[in-house]
């Protein structure tokens, strides 16, 4: 057999140059499904993060009316002191501190709690002390955040 020739699957002899090419398209075809199905992913992350943006229900979190003050107060020691979150709003100067009210303190604090930690029902818990609302408690210059 000549060096320049060898078997096909079939059992023909096809030419080094055909086969080559053969080689090529496959190789080329098999890259380019690739290259799709990942494009595919890509564009399906995309889709999914900017149509969950779109279509976001906002939440936040608040303390219940009615919760005893023994329990706010532990509500606010238990985010600003134990999870890192910084309660710069609710002390003297931020724009949380006034009114001067331990419910209204809570509830910023707790939502800060709830948007970080990532908006489940069960953030919002605090030993049933808490509520998930949808209607910003924002007021004056006090800004609750609702994107963690």
């Amino acid at each position: 057999m000549d060096d320049n020739r060898s078997m096909d699957i079939n059992g023909g002899v096809i030419s080094t140059r055909l086969f080559v090419r053969r080689l090529i398209a496959v190789t080329t075809l098999c890259l380019l499904i690739i290259f799709s199905v990942y494009c595919g992913y890509l564009i399906s992350r995309a889709y999914n993060k900017t149509h969950k943006e779109h279509c976001q229900v906002l939440s936040w979190c608040v303390a219940k009316p009615g919760t005893s003050e023994d329990a706010l107060v532990e509500n606010i020691n238990y985010v600003c002191e134990f999870n890192f979150i910084n309660c710069s709003l609710i002390q003297v100067g931020g724009s949380c501190y006034l009114p001067v009210d331990k419910t209204s303190y809570a509830s910023v604090a707790m939502n800060m709690y709830y948007q970080k930690a990532g908006r489940n029902d069960w953030d919002c818990d605090f030993s049933g002390s808490g509520v998930v609302v949808h209607e910003d408690p924002s007021h004056g210059s006090c800004v609750y955040p609702h994107d963690g």
